[in-house]
């Protein structure tokens, strides 16, 4: 990962923040500022995202998560929190190399593919792998379109409407999604995880989305990763999918709790 795409702030053991779709590195993550008076925040922009240029290979996780390797190779290991997306990009990351891992938050993540015994799962991860397929035929617009009303429910009316507002940022991130690799084949470590012994929580939303999986799919992606990951579940009760701009002050307390917790070994 280079240098102008990690923006570094405050002292202390590092705690690394990595975003989902659609939004940029600090974007993600304002209300969680504070939180570098005892930590050194590294806030990473994913390949295509923010001062991270897309370039011409592949997109998403598996580079994504080779990028966090080598920042964390280089910090010595870091506390990871990863918000949708991002949870893949962690969760992978975490796999690999769980010894640089000091503890490991999955915000909303994407990670459905680990829920497919589901039968509700297993067809939502039909029509996803559907929609993603089609994806290197289709422009950015064309794309958007059909992910928006196939995967995530919209209507072809509040699909267009959003869309219409786009400008030249949105359009730009719009060919980024088309281009990443889809989540829901993340090659995470099941295994390796499991066993881990550094803190593991699940953070989720409760409010029901107005749009995309329902609380049947929600729920199994929560049994999936208690059963396979050994996660502590953390309900935000007034938050949907970004409970770390909905309800940041408890979503910083719950992090600095996280962070607090002393390393095997005392190394910290």
């Amino acid at each position: 990962m280079t240098e102008p795409s990690v923006h570094a702030t405050g002292q202390g053991p590092p705690a690394v923040l990595v975003h989902g779709t659609f939004a940029g590195g600090p974007e993600s993550w304002p209300a969680q500022a504070p939180l570098a008076d005892r930590h050194r925040l590294l806030v990473v922009d994913r390949r295509g995202y923010g001062t991270n240029p897309a370039g011409d290979g592949t997109l998403g996780w598996p580079v994504d998560s080779q990028d966090l390797l080598e920042l964390l190779e280089a910090v010595g290991g870091a506390h990871l929190v990863g918000h949708s997306y991002g949870g893949a990009v962690v969760a992978v990351a975490a796999g690999r190399r769980p010894d640089l891992v000091r503890s490991l938050v999955l915000v909303e993540p994407a990670l459905h593919g680990l829920a497919g015994d589901h039968p509700a799962v297993a067809a939502r991860l039909e029509l996803e792998r559907e929609v993603f397929a089609n994806a290197p035929a289709m422009t950015a617009g064309e794309w958007s379109r059909h992910w928006l009303t196939a995967v995530a429910g919209l209507p072809e009316a509040a699909a267009d409407g959003w869309m219409a507002g786009w400008g030249a940022r949105e359009w730009a991130l719009a060919e980024v999604v088309r281009r990443e690799r889809w989540a829901g084949a993340a090659e995470v470590d099941v295994a390796a995880l499991g066993a881990a012994g550094f803190p593991k929580l699940l953070v989720v939303g409760a409010k029901a989305p107005p749009a995309g999986p329902g609380r049947e799919l929600a729920d199994a992606l929560v049994d999936a990763l208690v059963r396979h990951l050994g996660v502590e579940v953390v309900r935000f009760e007034g938050s949907g999918h970004l409970p770390q701009t909905e309800e940041p002050e408890r979503f910083n307390d719950l992090l600095r709790t996280t962070w607090a917790v002393p390393e095997p070994g005392g190394k910290w």
